[in-house]
């Protein structure tokens, strides 16, 4: 049965150098070799199970998918790799992914809110998170190993369809460090309510600097005015994307034009901060959670500020259209 393996691993390569990639169903048998909980025995070097033939194709055919991705060549031999479990004949091709590799390839983690999870085609690799919580929501969370996961085919009754798919119909609208995003997110989909559960990781000591409190309030503003979101991982770089609705999109981009110092100097006027807490805030220092009320109190800040804009870019298209509609009847 190995020697079979080790053969027919001999040839794929081959077809990789020749015709430079293979079918899926090819990638899906050469990455099962990684499946594995334990290391196999037939891995290590230097047992009396070892296959020294099948590790020296393996070899082979990670030197031929390195080169590829080297060149920025993209394909089906992308996810014959693992990027979390370690073999010595996949480190190279595991190194040069995470050197090269894009957003896309490095993806690990996407998160879905309940309103977009029941949108998607297919549901069998997602794992549905229950609140902790009595007041909370659940959530869905897809966790893999595998690169290419973003954009690898997943058959489905209607066909084959992937998760950048998907992605398409949203709009990338924020982009941070990941644990900032978690802390947007579960705030956004309500999975974390801010009035009746303790603050989320790292904030449970009670101190925050002001990028925390910027993902609180940002989280606080999406969930104010019912917006679904999905945050997109990388967990490998501390990369993620949060997407919206498009039609939504606009909303949260004029939400990003609004400063945090604007937020806090509204604090301070409305005597929600004192002027060391403003000051501390402003140098990214610690200081003691400044409430629920600061991050109400900036929600409705932003979003007085986001619908007077909105309507008055309405009113301003309205104006056009009427001139150019006068302008062709004259």
């Amino acid at each position: 049965m190995m020697a079979s393996s080790a053969d027919d691993i001999e040839k794929l390569t081959q077809r990789l150098k020749a015709q430079g990639d293979i079918s899926l169903e090819e990638a899906d048998w050469i990455y099962s070799f990684c499946l594995d909980k334990i290391r196999s025995p037939i891995f290590e070097p230097r047992t009396d199970y070892t296959d020294h033939k099948l590790i020296m194709v393996l070899q082979d055919w990670y030197r031929a998918v390195t080169a590829k991705i080297e060149r920025g060549e993209r394909g089906n031999f992308i996810f014959t790799i693992s990027l979390a479990k370690y073999f010595e004949f996949m480190g190279a091709a595991r190194y040069a992914i995470k050197q090269h590799g894009s957003f896309e390839d490095l993806c690990n983690v996407i998160i879905f809110d309940e309103r977009l999870y029941s949108k998607l085609p297919y549901k069998n690799l997602f794992e549905k998170i229950y609140s902790s919580g009595t007041s909370g929501k659940d959530y869905h969370i897809l966790r893999t190993f595998r690169a290419g996961a973003y954009y690898y085919p997943v058959k489905t009754e209607s066909g084959f369809y992937t998760i950048s798919q998907f992605m398409k119909k949203l709009s990338p609208t924020i982009r941070d460090e990941h644990y900032l995003l978690d802390i947007l997110f579960e705030t956004a989909a309500g999975i974390f309510v801010l009035q009746k559960n303790p603050l989320p990781f790292p904030m449970n000591s009670g101190w925050v600097k002001s990028k925390e409190i910027k993902a609180l309030t940002l989280g606080s503003f999406l969930k104010y005015n019912d917006i679904s979101c999905v945050i997109a991982s990388d967990t490998y770089q501390g990369r993620s994307i949060v997407f919206v609705e498009q039609e939504r999109a606009p909303l949260v981009k004029e939400a990003l034009t609004v400063s945090f110092e604007e937020l806090v100097n509204n604090a301070l006027y409305k005597n929600i901060i004192n002027t060391e807490e403003a000051r501390k805030l402003l140098n990214e220092n610690y200081i003691p959670f400044p409430g629920v009320k600061f991050i109400k109190e900036s929600v409705q800040y932003i979003n007085d500020i986001v619908q007077t804009k909105i309507q008055w870019k309405t009113v301003r298209e309205e104006v056009e259209e009427e001139n150019a509609w006068l302008e062709e009847i004259r």
